[in-house]
């Protein structure tokens, strides 16, 4: 820790650095992480998506290729609207998921505390976890 000599660190200084090394420490593991990962796809393979594995005389190694998807949904709403889709398709492909809007729900408890109390029934809130920032100064 660079210090100033002239004045001691406090309590939180001392905890500031011990998070800021132990920060570095994760990125330099998830940075040995990522290059032992690679060299088990350039060993074992890959498919162009699912499972594949090696047996090995103490391990069974498996790579699971993903391909994320998502509906573009502007692309997905001309379709529809010209009717190549049809209707039955748009049913068993698209679903539509139901969420909170949290600002709305934030503004409703500033401007209808009444109503929003009511809302709260429907509300599941759990805590989240606390960030801490850390800048060198």
């Amino acid at each position: 820790m660079q210090q100033n000599t002239k004045t001691p660190p406090t309590p939180a200084d001392e905890l500031a650095y011990q998070l800021e090394s132990c920060r570095k420490q994760i990125a330099d593991l998830k940075a040995w992480e990522t290059q032992l990962e690679a060299k088990f796809i350039e060993l074992i393979g890959q498919k162009d998506e699912g499972a594949q594995s090696q047996k090995g005389a103490y391990y069974r190694v498996t790579t699971t290729a993903k391909i994320n998807r998502r509906l573009d949904v502007v692309q997905f709403e001309a379709l529809k609207k010209s009717g190549v889709i049809p209707p039955e398709a748009v049913e068993a492909l698209v679903t539509v998921k139901t969420d909170l809007n949290t600002k709305a729900y934030k503004d409703l408890h500033k401007t209808n505390p009444e109503f929003a109390a009511i809302f709260d029934r429907c509300v599941v809130a759990k805590p989240g976890k606390t960030s801490i920032a850390v800048k060198l100064l």
